[in-house]
């Protein structure tokens, strides 16, 4: 090849876009493959009776979520020791004390707690950790609006479980290229 001919160097730089792309859908593919692989999420439910939070167990179950029960808080601290979770519903008042402790057990983690206050014939919702940071202070939700913040809090923990998984596939492509 004589350097002084000239060359079509968009062809070139086309053809090499097009395999570009191929070899970026190739791995698309493999992407989109593991961000449909989502973990599944850790709920622990911590209530005096498991009847109390079953309606709560049943929503989270058709969230395709694994759910984890606790009567009391020595039983609470057992599973916090042994096992992360990504969401943690709580009683405030259990047969063996208060709940509170939990939150200063949870702060710098990615859970998120909530804790339900008994008023009557009804409870409160009370946010105290969301994704590891304190949130006392937080507007206290009513039985009717716990489903939508449990809704968009299991929606936003998927999506950082996806952006994790999106990161890690940029990474291995980086190591691919280089």
């Amino acid at each position: 090849m004589n350097l002084l001919e000239p060359r079509n160097v968009s062809k070139e730089l086309s053809l090499f876009r097009i395999e570009q792309m191929s070899f970026a859908s190739e791995l698309n593919l493999t992407s989109l493959e593991a961000t449909m692989t989502v973990k599944t999420l850790q709920v622990l439910l911590i209530a005096g009776s498991p009847m109390g939070m079953s309606f709560l167990a049943a929503r989270l179950t058709k969230w395709a979520c694994e759910i984890h029960f606790a009567s009391s808080c020595q039983e609470a601290n057992a599973f916090l020791s042994t096992q992360k979770y990504d969401l943690v519903l709580s009683e405030l008042r259990l047969r063996d004390g208060s709940a509170y402790p939990l939150a200063d057990l949870l702060l710098g983690s990615d859970t998120t707690l909530v804790y339900s206050y008994a008023v009557e014939n009804s409870c409160w919702w009370l946010p105290a950790v969301k994704n590891g940071r304190s949130c006392w202070g937080s507007l206290a939700m009513q039985p009717s609006e716990i489903i939508g913040f449990l809704d968009g809090t299991i929606k936003e923990i998927r999506s950082r479980q996806t952006v994790s998984s999106d990161e890690v596939n940029k990474s291995l492509l980086k190591e691919m290229i280089n």
